[in-house]
């Protein structure tokens, strides 16, 4: 994956952007793991998000995705 950009819709409509990928410095990654991480908003937050992923990359594969809680990366 050459590019991943994240993207949060917040309450008010507006857009965070976050990028990664291997194109990236890793040094820029917001967690130090293989794995590109997005931090999400706290989970105790009493509205809906919104989330749009867009992956960019010279070959076709399969990209999966989970959410998890961020103690794992810490």
């Amino acid at each position: 994956i050459q590019y991943l950009d994240f993207y949060v819709v917040s309450p008010d409509g507006e857009l965070e952007h976050k990028a990664l990928g291997t194109m990236l410095p890793f040094k820029e990654r917001y967690y130090q793991t293989n794995n590109f991480v997005f931090p999400l908003a706290n989970a105790k937050t009493a509205y809906s998000s919104t989330f749009y992923l867009r992956i960019t990359s010279n070959v076709i594969l399969p990209v999966p995705i989970s959410i998890k809680t961020s103690k794992i990366y810490i």
